[in-house]
């Protein structure tokens, strides 16, 4: 798909996954900021310049802190319970208040952005009703189920430097299947009309939800883009 340049705070290049992508960004009606703990991507300032961009550009935006099933990626990673417990607890909440603190410095309709954990929904029903089918779904396809697990073993391998084991795949991967029911329908889930989830970086998980061989495919008013500064794309 072709790049469309937007500037706010900074000019941004989006690609839009499919063309039905693009017309659901084009409708700018909500956005889906994904901010994944521990990443050094999501800096308090990058985060500011995207929350300003996304909240002039869509109607309503929510950013979702990735702070589940953390304490199993640190005892995938050799930390015992309680150090993987306290530990998790003290990265995403420093994590959430980084985002918390970047929302509150974007520059234009703040009063659009919403900021959430995603333990938040953890009760909500909506949220477990499509988790369930994600659960299923991906159960049920091998090759949906191959990449969560090539991701998730990429994940680790970010945060060990190190090679990983199939048993500790088996122990983290849990973190991204928390995350799949957003990638499958945020609007059920958020209750708006239809969303666009965006990254800085095309996920391998596109190849499996939007590909010609799609074997997870998402609600029609689901959309995905990789949105990145333009500086950042040279």
């Amino acid at each position: 798909m072709g790049t469309t340049q937007y500037d706010w705070a900074g000019s941004y290049d989006v690609i839009p996954e499919t063309e039905n992508c693009r017309e659901i960004l084009n409708k700018g009606k909500h956005a889906l900021l994904g901010v994944s703990n521990g990443n050094s991507y999501f800096s308090r300032s990058r985060m500011s310049s995207l929350f300003s961009w996304a909240a002039s550009t869509f109607e309503a935006v929510d950013v979702i802190v990735a702070d589940k099933h953390i304490d199993d990626v640190l005892r995938a990673q050799g930390y015992d319970e309680r150090r993987a417990r306290k530990k998790a607890h003290r990265e995403t909440q420093a994590t959430f208040n980084r985002v918390v603190e970047a929302a509150a410095e974007s520059t234009s309709h703040r009063e659009r952005i919403t900021v959430r954990r995603l333990s938040d929904f953890s009760d909500d029903p909506a949220y477990l009703a499509v988790f369930a089918d994600s659960t299923a779904r991906l159960r049920e396809n091998a090759p949906a189920y191959s990449v969560v697990r090539s991701m998730t073993r990429a994940f680790l391998c970010s945060r060990t430097q190190d090679s990983v084991r199939e048993d500790q795949v088996d122990m983290a991967f849990c973190y991204l299947e928390a995350e799949l029911p957003f990638f499958l329908d945020t609007p059920r889930i958020l209750g708006v009309e239809s969303s666009v989830s965006c990254y800085h970086m095309r996920l391998p998980l596109m190849d499996v939800l939007c590909g010609p061989a799609a074997a997870m495919r998402p609600a029609p008013t689901q959309a995905f883009a990789v949105v990145r500064p333009t500086d950042e794309g040279r």
